[in-house]
């Protein structure tokens, strides 16, 4: 590997390499004259420069009136600068964790709004090997028939299990999916209510609670966090226990 790859591997540009190298090579030398002997516009040259002076890598000198000249540090300023980097870093490094821990900690939140993108949330759960729901099977045949019937297809060919919690107004629905899924669906009905059946649905797999309206305007929204979902599958194996 040549010098220039290593200075690249440094951090250094290849404009502040050239001017570096040359300043190295030159000894001092004017803003004009690094220009012409490197190439680079005299205008880039003097914010290279000032790059290269905070860096530590070249020292700036006085030159005839109010003119300025450059010179390259001894090369040792390429590990000094390397270890104040590293200083730099190990002081802020306990900040940095703390930032990455609360990120990594932290509930992600997706939003998707219309059957398109609801339908997106159940292809998303087809990759999980069992599955909480708890809803109207009669409600997502009526809005979508011809996507069950492949969702349905797909969690049959993969086995996914899946425990259904369903309203009461779904029993036929309930059948027709015991069908297409096979004997890995395990469905448990909710008492009869009164009023219309229910317009939500609620899904959970691994660390994914989902919470879809079926209703105008459709809209639905996973929250990814594995205690959100520890505890709502406490809940929902509890009350399908209970169901079933």
């Amino acid at each position: 590997m040549d010098i220039n790859s290593h200075l690249k591997e440094f951090g250094l540009k290849s404009t502040e390499i050239k001017i570096y190298l040359y300043l190295l090579e030159n000894g001092v030398s004017s803003p004009a004259q690094i220009a012409k002997g490197t190439g680079v516009l005299r205008t880039n040259a003097y914010h290279v420069l000032r790059e290269l002076l905070e860096a530590g890598l070249i020292e700036e000198q006085a030159g005839r009136g109010d003119r300025k000249t450059y010179i390259a540090s001894d090369p040792s300023a390429l590990l000094r600068a390397l270890e104040s980097r590293r200083e730099t870093i190990a002081r802020i490094l306990p900040d940095l964790r703390s930032l990455y821990t609360t990120e990594k900690n932290k509930p992600r939140i997706k939003f998707y709004s219309g059957l398109k993108q609801i339908q997106e949330i159940y292809l998303s759960a087809l990759d999980a090997k069992e599955l909480f729901t708890l809803g109207s099977p009669e409600t997502l045949y009526a809005l979508m028939p011809e996507f069950m019937e492949s969702w349905t297809a797909e969690m049959r060919r993969r086995e996914i299990i899946e425990y259904d919690i369903t309203s009461h107004a779904s029993q036929k629905s309930v059948q027709k999916m015991s069908r297409e899924i096979g004997p890995h669906y395990l469905a448990a009905s909710l008492p009869p209510t009164q009023g219309p059946d229910l317009t939500t649905d609620l899904l959970l797999w691994d660390n994914n609670l989902a919470l879809i309206t079926l209703a105008e305007p459709f809209f639905g929204t996973v929250i990814t966090d594995p205690h959100t979902a520890r505890t709502f599958r406490m809940v929902l194996k509890i009350l399908h226990s209970k169901l079933h």
